[in-house]
């Protein structure tokens, strides 16, 4: 029987490429993570959630152009999403808007993959209106037209549409509340 002096060597090769593939794989893994995980959170939403809205606290902006997204997408933002809610199951519909003292966008990615983008849908603050809602993740991020400016503030997630005669309670913070007219989201109500 003939003896090949580099027959033991293929053990060696496969355990030590087993190894580094097992390496690329932990360390894409772990990169993965770190990039797609939203700077604000994953929250998990039922229909019918209390207390309406869902309000997180969001820092916008970032130096991807939101223009490469989709059409009609404007601002700048992270990689990242800003945040992500996830729908248990379908809901009626629900609103999506962000309240800031800065000028900002909105860019909602929906489960089909699908991007809604908005800007000064109510004054110069964004909001997105998604009827229905389908069961899935919806990814958010929040968009500065400065690629310098972090727009801070407020991002609302309601299903109130017309339980509230006419507008959208919006608690800004602990101690302060403001009104936004229904009107200013979908347009005067027809009689």
């Amino acid at each position: 029987m003939a003896h090949n002096r580099f027959s033991g060597n293929g053990v060696m090769i496969k355990k030590i490429l087993f190894t580094l593939c097992a390496a690329v794989l932990a360390i894409s893994a772990v990169s993965a993570q770190d990039t797609t995980a939203p700077t604000a959170g994953i929250h998990v939403i039922a229909q019918g959630f209390m207390p309406d809205p869902y309000i997180v606290t969001v820092r916008g902006g970032g130096d991807q152009d939101a223009m490469l997204m989709a059409d009609g997408c404007m601002g700048h933002i992270s990689e990242t999403p800003n945040t992500a809610f996830i729908y248990e199951t379908p809901a009626p519909g629900f609103r999506i808007f962000f309240i800031s003292d800065v000028d900002a966008t909105l860019i909602v990615q929906n489960p089909e993959g699908n991007f809604i983008c908005n800007d000064d849908r109510i004054g110069r603050d964004p909001a997105v209106e998604i009827i229905p809602g389908g069961a899935g993740t919806y990814l958010v991020w929040v968009g500065s037209y400065d690629s310098t400016v972090s727009p801070a503030g407020y991002l609302m997630l309601t299903e109130v549409y017309d339980t509230v005669a006419g507008h959208i309670l919006t608690p800004i913070s602990n101690f302060v509340t403001s009104y936004i007219p229904m009107e200013a989201f979908v347009g005067p109500a027809e009689e």
